[in-house]
């Protein structure tokens, strides 16, 4: 049975800025006089396993945070991708440790038995690392109805889609957020995945936006943590600079499974 987080339901007192851009007076107006109330709780997710991400770590600590990383488990102690001892780490300051399939492929594409294999054999190994794995990410977002009853018969309880929450730019039908509690908890919407030319404006405008329509959950989608190291990158000052603005928000950050507890 879940034990649904509450959440302070005060509407923002900003007007709605559009992510994919044309918000920056807004923002810059939430800046001068934060809520300190904000309706949206936060997840931040990270993805594959990269080794840039094992910094974020300290960011979140400094903050009394805590994120999500989905971890392929073939690639932990391979170069460029965090050994078991940094996610060992993660974990032990609170983090959640959750899955991502073994080989980071499009599950939809796969026969069932061989996505069973990705999804079942990655937990199996995550599991026997010593993690406590009930969250899971389809990798590219990509998955359906088939992709999801083998996420739930593998023993997840959740499932983590890329997309599909509200974006100026490509989804302006598209909710704000999820609801409280989710309607598909193994679909869970997000912004779009964090990449290109973005900033802690453009990111806490998603906040904003959420926050002047009722609120919910909104999960946040990163790789890379780096300075322009990949096109999916976000930069690491850009990253700490959102992390203050969430805490002068007084939007709560959680991980996806305490949410869902």
């Amino acid at each position: 049975m879940f034990r649904w987080l509450s959440i302070a339901i005060f509407a923002a007192c900003t007007p709605p800025a559009g992510p994919g851009g044309g918000g920056s007076s807004t923002v810059d107006a939430a800046h001068d006089a934060p809520s300190r109330t904000s309706n949206v709780v936060v997840s931040l997710t990270f993805d594959d396993t990269l080794d840039d991400q094992y910094q974020v770590g300290a960011m979140l600590a400094s903050r009394g945070m805590h994120a999500t990383f989905f971890i392929n488990s073939p690639r932990v102690g391979l170069a460029s991708y965090m050994t078991l001892a940094q996610v060992r780490e993660l974990r032990d300051a609170g983090n959640e440790i959750a899955g991502h399939t073994l080989d980071h492929v499009y599950l939809t594409q796969l026969d069932a038995a061989t996505a069973r294999h990705e999804i079942c054999d990655d937990r199996n190994a995550l599991v026997g690392m010593g993690f406590d794995v009930t969250s899971f990410a389809y990798p590219f977002g990509d998955d359906n109805a088939t992709v999801e009853q083998i996420v739930r018969d593998c023993g997840y309880s959740a499932g983590r889609s890329i997309g599909g929450l509200y974006t100026a730019d490509s989804c302006t039908t598209c909710p704000y957020t999820n609801q409280m509690p989710p309607v598909d908890v193994l679909n869970v919407r997000t912004a779009p995945s964090v990449a290109g030319a973005v900033t802690a404006d453009s990111l806490e405008a998603y906040i904003i936006d959420a926050e002047a329509h009722g609120g919910g959950w909104l999960p946040f989608v990163f790789h890379h943590v780096c300075n322009a190291c990949n096109p999916a990158a976000v930069g690491p000052a850009v990253l700490e600079k959102f992390l203050d603005r969430l805490q002068a928000r007084g939007a709560r950050v959680v991980t996806v499974a305490e949410l869902l507890r």
